[in-house]
């Protein structure tokens, strides 16, 4: 109905004027102040929207390295979703793309899950960045109580980062073998039987084209 379509409506248009902000941010960083102008002239009551304002302000005039600070801070008074959202828009910048390596072996979820979700989809992450220890903790997920999202996103890592050389074919062979892919959660089961299982065979195949 009108009310749905509305609302669906209203809430693409946030996520894009979001999306928009964290790219001037991003694109204008210490090139162009006169671009905070123009951000100021946003009016908006969602609150999401004005934290990345206030955080993209502090891109363009103090660049990526005082977003990453912030962002370390256990009690900053930007927002930390944010502050995120800043630092994976510039997974490019070598500080940036270290914090995400960082996030990766984080205890909390949300920045697992951030992490893992961009190191499987961005072409042009640092691959210096991704040692072999970020590696093994790809394997780590794929084998861990994650859900299948998580471990899907392991295994696309694999894929893209994984090498002949230490034989990440043979290992992925070796998980599939013993099921160590599966989740304990019961619930997942029947997904990660056979989705999971059809991806870990398609990316064992890219490995070893890779020889």
């Amino acid at each position: 109905d009108f009310e749905t379509f509305h609302a669906e409506f209203r809430s693409f248009s946030i996520l894009f004027l979001r999306s928009s902000i964290t790219e001037v941010g991003t694109t204008y960083t210490k090139v162009n102040f006169s671009m905070s102008i123009y951000i100021d002239k946003i009016k908006t009551d969602n609150k999401e929207v004005l934290e990345q304002i206030k955080v993209a302000k502090l891109q363009i005039m103090c660049g990526i390295e005082e977003i990453i600070k912030e962002y370390r801070k256990p009690d900053s008074r930007y927002s930390h979703k944010a502050l995120a959202e800043a630092i994976y828009h510039s997974f490019d910048h070598p500080e940036a793309s270290k914090v995400i390596i960082e996030d990766l072996f984080s205890e909390e979820f949300e920045r697992i899950f951030s992490a893992i979700t961009l190191l499987a989809f961005a072409e042009k992450f640092p691959r210096d960045k991704v040692t072999r220890d970020v590696v093994n903790k790809f394997f780590e997920i794929l084998t861990g109580d994650f859900n299948t999202t998580l471990k899907n996103h392991a295994i696309l890592a694999i894929g893209r980062y994984g090498n002949t050389d230490d034989d990440d074919a043979s290992r992925l062979e070796r998980i599939v073998e013993e099921k160590k892919y599966l989740t304990k959660k019961k619930f997942w089961k029947w997904l990660s039987e056979s989705a999971l299982l059809d991806d870990i065979k398609i990316t064992i195949k890219k490995l070893k084209r890779k020889k």
